[in-house]
């Protein structure tokens, strides 16, 4: 689990905790027990801080893949330049086969299997690729963010980010946070 998703997991919790302690506070409070009223209001005043502070945290978490992919040329950018700029461009074979790909998968809709760049390469450039040689250049593609795994669906890609998509990573089912003396198995959150 990433990072963000772990944060973002712990904040209903927090912000279930300072509610639990106001209402603490104000039935002692309603007992006339200002002096046991008093520790409850500074651990809701402590809940409420760290709810805060893990939500500063989440704003803060950006994948680098997105600043890496932001710092990479496009085929996009790269269309209509004189070859003398192309030629200035420091753009390695592999990185042309990657534009390539990534042109590919724009004109299967923006999503492709593994199997539709397979062909798609083929009848593009006539050359047959080894499927594990692709998978492994795309797993690749996909941590630098140039392209995104399909969330939920194995060996599907896409050139645009999908919502409940990670650059290169596999999705995990969210967490459901259980108080684990309550033998019911009841949700936290």
């Amino acid at each position: 689990m990433s990072t963000a998703k772990s944060i973002q997991a712990y904040i209903p919790f927090v912000k279930d905790q300072v509610a639990h302690q106001e209402q603490q506070a104000a039935r002692a409070t309603a007992k006339g027990d200002e002096k046991r009223a008093q520790p409850y209001l500074s651990r809701a005043a402590m809940f409420r801080q760290m709810a805060a502070d893990l939500e500063a945290l989440e704003a803060a978490a950006a994948p680098p893949a997105n600043l890496e992919a932001s710092l990479r040329l496009t085929p996009d950018d790269l269309r209509d330049l004189p070859e003398e700029l192309m030629q200035q461009l420091s753009i390695s074979e592999a990185d042309k086969r990657d534009f390539l790909i990534m042109e590919l998968i724009d004109g299967l809709g923006g999503i492709a299997s593994l199997d539709q760049i397979l062909v798609a390469l083929f009848r593009k450039t006539g050359e047959i690729e080894k499927r594990n040689k692709l998978n492994a250049r795309l797993y690749r593609m996909s941590s630098k963010g140039s392209i995104f795994q399909y969330p939920d669906k194995k060996g599907v890609y896409t050139t645009s980010y999908v919502a409940g998509g990670q650059p290169g990573e596999a999705q995990a089912e969210p967490e459901t946070l259980t108080d684990p003396e309550d033998e019911s198995g009841a949700d936290l959150a």
